[in-house]
């Protein structure tokens, strides 16, 4: 046997047996693996799991990725775009049925980027459901690189999102405030507001310290029935070197309400006043459309002291530079004294059948730190024909038929990422006012959007309700 095919019988046999499910795959060309052993993530929305190259890039690579169901099941829980052929050994010896559960990720040489598998979550009627990724063959020039254990599996469960007396969670999972001064840090109750709920909170150590560089802020948030308003946690910050971070965590609810796991906790950073700053976003997350151009800020924070810089980088996810929008490289400057923000233009030249993602980053910075809680923009581009969402939906509906307005609704449960309220304006069949949740009427109060058109055609009710896709 050749030492190239001894190499390859290695090569693959490490994958096909059962360290396959934590390998992890090291070389000149790179470290391969997932970013976190198990991870968490909701239904009736676009989820991403990212895969990341380190240590690494003189080599194109392609990484086959295995999903397999769990307790989830495909097409009935969660539904993803598999990979077509042609397939590398031994994949290409596997059934249909299996070569049907890949997904094929692409690094060109010297492209560390990170990749992205997105998963389209349906509607979870019971239980948290899981399914597993594993990264099950590396295909690089040659096929003769060293293997080595590490992770190459990861957990991913779905959990269904409660919808009866709604979900609670930060507005935002990264603040920065300036130093010397008491903090307002929002936490925001959604999708539900029927009963009284509450949530505890309590402060805890970042690399700031606690009695130095900010007051500890321990209590319990409260909201009455139907209440849809906002809470505020008060914290006092006080003077620092650099910057210094602190978490907010969010404890303990009550009333049946359930905190959405990924904004349970805040991770406040303060600032220095009078410094060099700190460079970063100004917000999280952006929804765009093709055809859209894209104005992106980043902010000089804390401080305008001496001449600073920073790169603006775009990452690949399953939008591609070049295909869905236009790549953008650039070194951004500030003068000393300059802290006024900058704007790096992008524009969207093409989108899918799904929304696709694509990530903006902050690196590099000279002369100023970047805030790590603002450092990345995600950015999903949205279908053609996906519905322009208002703020306000109001409509009448009997349920003899499955009404456009109710197709408007539907649609702006599948694709928005912000808050919208729609209005239900009618009466039920004996005259009383009440709002329905798809299977039953109740006597008021407010509701997620639900698929409607299940309820019995002779309901009809009236009722106003929040509506949020992804996250709070």
């Amino acid at each position: 046997m050749s030492s190239r095919s001894l190499s390859l019988a290695r090569f693959f046999g490490l994958l096909a047996g059962g360290g396959a499910a934590r390998a992890l795959f090291n070389s000149s060309a790179g470290t391969f693996g997932f970013t976190a052993a198990a991870q968490i993530i909701y239904d009736r929305r676009v989820a991403t799991v990212q895969v990341s190259r380190s240590n690494g890039s003189t080599a194109a690579v392609a990484v086959w990725v295995k999903i397999e169901d769990g307790t989830a099941t495909r097409n009935t829980d969660y539904t993803f775009t598999n990979s077509a052929g042609p397939f590398p050994p031994p994949l290409n010896g596997w059934s249909g049925a299996e070569q049907a559960k890949l997904v094929k990720l692409t690094w060109a040489n010297r492209d560390a980027k990170p990749k992205l598998i997105q998963l389209t979550t349906l509607n979870l009627d019971s239980d948290p459901l899981d399914l597993t990724m594993t990264i099950v063959a590396i295909v690089t020039p040659g096929n003769e690189l060293p293997v080595t254990t590490g992770l190459g599996t990861t957990t991913v469960t779905i959990y269904p999102t409660p919808d009866e007396h709604g979900i609670v969670g930060f507005r935002r999972r990264q603040n920065s405030y300036n130093e010397s001064q008491t903090i307002q840090v929002e936490v925001r109750r959604a999708r539900s507001y029927v009963g009284a709920v509450s949530v505890d909170y309590h402060t805890e150590d970042g690399t700031g310290v606690e009695g130095v560089d900010y007051d500890e802020s321990v209590g319990t948030l409260n909201w009455n029935n139907a209440e849809t308003g906002p809470k505020y946690i008060s914290v006092v910050v006080n003077s620092v070197t650099g910057s210094k971070t602190f978490n907010v965590i969010l404890t303990d609810p009550t009333g049946g309400v359930v905190i959405n796991e990924p904004e349970r906790v805040c991770e406040v950073t303060i600032l220095e006043v009078g410094g060099a700053g700190n460079f970063g976003f100004q917000v999280e997350e952006i929804q765009t459309t093709d055809g859209a151009t894209l104005a992106i800020t980043v902010q000089r924070l804390g401080g305008s002291a001496g001449a600073v810089s920073v790169d603006f980088e775009l990452y690949n996810g399953t939008a591609l530079a070049g295909t869905h929008y236009t790549d953008v490289s650039q070194t951004l400057n500030w003068a000393d004294g300059d802290d006024d923000p900058q704007t790096v233009n992008v524009s969207i030249t093409g989108d899918g059948d799904v929304p696709l993602l694509f990530t903006a980053k902050l690196e590099d910075g000279v002369g100023a730190d970047i805030l790590s809680s603002y450092d990345t923009i995600n950015i999903m581009i949205l279908p053609t024909g996906a519905p322009e969402i208002p703020s306000t939906l109001d409509f009448v509906n009997t349920y003899e038929a499955m009404t456009s307005q109710e197709m408007i609704a539907e649609d702006a449960m599948a694709w928005t990422r912000r808050e919208i309220t729609v209005n239900f304006m009618t009466q039920l069949v004996d005259g009383e006012i009440g709002w329905s949740d798809g299977t039953s009427i109740h006597g008021g109060g407010s509701d997620l959007i639900t698929p409607h058109n299940n309820a019995k055609k002779t309901w009809k009710f009236k009722h106003s309700m929040s509506v949020r896709q992804v996250g709070l």
